[in-house]
Order: C-alpha cells, then structure tokens, then sequence
C-alpha cells in the first residue's frame, strides 16, 4: 500500500540507516527515495514487457531541486504513458544526456560529412572557416553550453582583428551548424539565433573601364602559363572563375567549337553549355598538355590551379590596374564587366543570363518552367560580338602589338 505523496509528507519523511522509499498511492511507479545522508529524491519504478520483466528504476529528480511534489508527479505520468506506449524511458534519457555532453568538435564534424559536404559545393571554405576561427575556442566545449554571449564574443574577436566581412562568413557558418544541430535535435535552441553580423556588406560593383579591360588583357599576354591564358579565357568565356580553373580538355569539342561543364563542376549543379569564340580556341589551341593529365589549367597534373590573389596581384603588377583601394578589382569583376559590356552592346538579357548560367534570371514562373530552350545560336552570336568587341578594345592605341582576333 502506498500513500499520496504531498509536500507534508515528503517534508515529514526521516532518514534511515540505508535507502527507503515512499511509494504513491495515486500513480503507478511513482515514488519518494530518501537516503541516509537526507536527500529526498523522486523516481519512477517500471518494467518493460510485462511482470517477468526485469525492474527498472528512473530518476526523475531532487525534491526542489527542481521538482515540486505536483511536478514529479506530472513528469511520472508522462514517463508511465511512455512504457504503456512500449517505449523505455531510460532510452530517451541516455540519448538527451548523450547530447547534453557532445563535444563541439565531435558535433562539427559530422555536421560536415553529414550536411556540408552532400549540400554544398563550397563545402571546403565552410570548413575552413570552422577549422580557422571557431575550434580553437570550442572544440572541446559541450555544444548545449555554447550561449549566445560566447557567439558574440567569438565573431567580435575576428572583426576586432580588422576583418568584419570575414567574421560575417564566420557567423553565417555557426549560423548554419547551429540550425543543423537544432534539427538533429542536439541542441534546443540556436545561440547565433538573432546575433546579427559586424560587418555591412554592399553589392559588388565594379567593372573594369576600356583602358582596364586593355590592361589587363595585355598583362595576360606576358604573364606565362597557366595564369595568363587563364585570365584570357575568363575575359572571352564570361564564365565563372573556379569553373575555368577546373576546366578538363574532355569537356572541350574542339570541332563543336563547345565546352561542356558538367553538373557536379558547375555552381548551381546544372550542365552547362559554352559556345568558343576564335579567340577562346587560340587560347586553348596554345596550352600545353600534360601528359596523362585531363586538366587544363594545372602546375603538377594532378590539381587544377589555385592561388588566385597571389596571380592577380602578379597581373596587377604588369598591368597597372588595381594598385590603389579605390581602384582594387577582384577576379570575379571580369565576369561583371564582360555581362555589362554586352548590355551596352544589346544582346538580349535573357541570352545573357543563359551564357551566365544563371538559374533564375530575365524568363522566371511558369515561363522558365516551359521555356527549355538553350538558345546556343544566340549565345554563340553574343560571344563571338563580344569577341569583336574586345579586339577593338584591345587593339585600341597598340603600337605593333594588335592581338589577332576575329578571323
């Protein structure tokens, strides 16, 4: 027989020389342990699969430390509906003490393998953001500790080292781990939730001028392989920078005059079709070719090439272009100044965009739905304008020195 547990009674229990337990008369399981050195503890006493079963003891917690009477008893309910439903209480409780003591570190790495490395094709850089700026502060932390205070710590540390638009990349990684844990159920809530970035980030701008544009064309033009001719076939292709570097000569129909990036090379994961101008195929046609090496543009056979800044400030060196911070150009302004250039020249946007590869561009709705068409004629036409154009560019106050290009 058991009696109904109240604050007076629980109050009222006295140690004894070993463990003694108080059972409730009203729920099922539900008991008060009081042990020799006075802590008064409630638990919950079940068997999982019937009277021959073996009995198992939960606890549920000290007597106000946190629970009332009224709570433990609300929790005993709870976990009796669980066994009634064949679910083990003890199951839950070693996975929610498992995850109160996950490792920052541990959580980290999953969260690449798991989510980083299957949805995202920059995988690498979230990685090295986590790697650089956020594991050697908390790897070793349990991941429910980490508050929103020590996210804010963590990315003004980085801003106050002078890089406020990298601590923006560093709390947008958090931002995503966190997110990912919280579905996974490792964390309850998210501490970078609401935290908000250091650093105002304005939409790029910038496009090269003509006299640039020429610059760097004719720095290119004396800068060896692979760097030269790989800034050359950014300016004529238009096309994204890691997607030239990784180009593969499988990829090119010299005949078809094309160049195929595959989906799993591409940004947004859809095959893309290049038509090549005269000039992107003298590029081509002068390369050197490694041998039993597919790649392109490459050092050692074995990569493809990388250490882009430290090739552009090489160009800008030749070239003249981007010395001062008003005048600094990025690699990725080529691509913006070539689509200008072309609207100044009024090729279709939606030609464009398909030479850009863009996914969602000028044709959006039910229109891109039914719109399959590749427009590789028109795209074709606009590169090979683009071509021209640029010869003019180019040749523009040459003295002995006109690039050949339209034939």
């Amino acid at each position: 027989m058991g009696v109904k547990l109240t604050k007076r009674v629980v109050e009222a229990a006295e140690p004894a020389q070993r463990d003694q337990y108080l059972w409730d008369a009203e729920v099922k399981g539900f008991g008060l342990k009081i042990t020799p050195a006075v802590r008064k503890v409630f638990v919950f006493q079940y068997r999982m699969g019937g009277r021959g079963a073996r009995t198992e003891r939960y606890t549920i917690g000290e007597y106000r430390s946190p629970y009332t009477v009224d709570g433990a008893r609300g929790e005993a309910v709870r976990l009796l509906a669980e066994v009634k439903a064949g679910r083990n209480p003890a199951d839950g409780k070693r996975r929610s003490e498992s995850a109160r003591t996950r490792l920052f570190g541990g959580v980290t790495a999953e969260f690449i393998e798991r989510h980083a490395k299957p949805n995202t094709r920059d995988w690498r850089k979230t990685e090295y953001l986590l790697r650089r700026d956020v594991l050697p502060f908390w790897s070793t932390r349990p991941v429910r500790e980490i508050t929103r205070p020590d996210v804010i710590e963590l990315i003004d540390r980085v801003a106050d080292r002078g890089a406020r638009i990298h601590a923006n990349r560093v709390l947008a990684a958090v931002r995503v781990l966190f997110n990912w844990a919280l579905s996974r159920g490792v964390i309850e809530a998210s501490p970078a939730a609401g935290v908000k970035a250091p650093g105002a980030e304005a939409v790029r701008e910038r496009v090269l001028s003509e006299d640039e544009l020429r610059q760097v064309w004719r720095a290119a033009e004396v800068t060896p392989y692979p760097f030269g001719p790989f800034f050359k076939l950014l300016i004529v292709t238009a096309q994204r920078r890691d997607e030239v570097a990784g180009m593969r000569w499988s990829e090119i129909d010299e005949a078809r005059a094309l160049w195929t990036i595959p989906g799993d090379r591409a940004k947004n994961g859809r095959a893309h079709e290049v038509p090549l101008s005269a000039p992107a195929l003298d590029v081509l046609r002068s390369l050197p070719r490694l041998d039993g090496s597919d790649l392109v543009f490459t050092t050692n056979g074995q990569a493809s090439i990388s250490g882009f800044s430290k090739a552009k400030a090489r160009l800008d060196r030749a070239s003249g272009v981007g010395l001062t911070e008003r005048d600094e150009w990025r690699v990725h302004d080529l691509r913006r100044t070539v689509t200008t250039f072309m609207a100044g020249m009024e090729i279709a946007p939606h030609v464009v965009d398909k030479l850009l590869n863009h996914v969602s561009g000028t044709i959006r709705g039910v229109a891109a739905v039914y719109n399959r068409h590749s427009y590789t004629d028109e795209r074709r036409r606009a590169l090979d304008a683009w071509a021209r154009r640029l010869a003019a560019i180019v040749a523009t106050e040459s003295v002995g020195n006109v690039v050949a290009f339209a034939r």
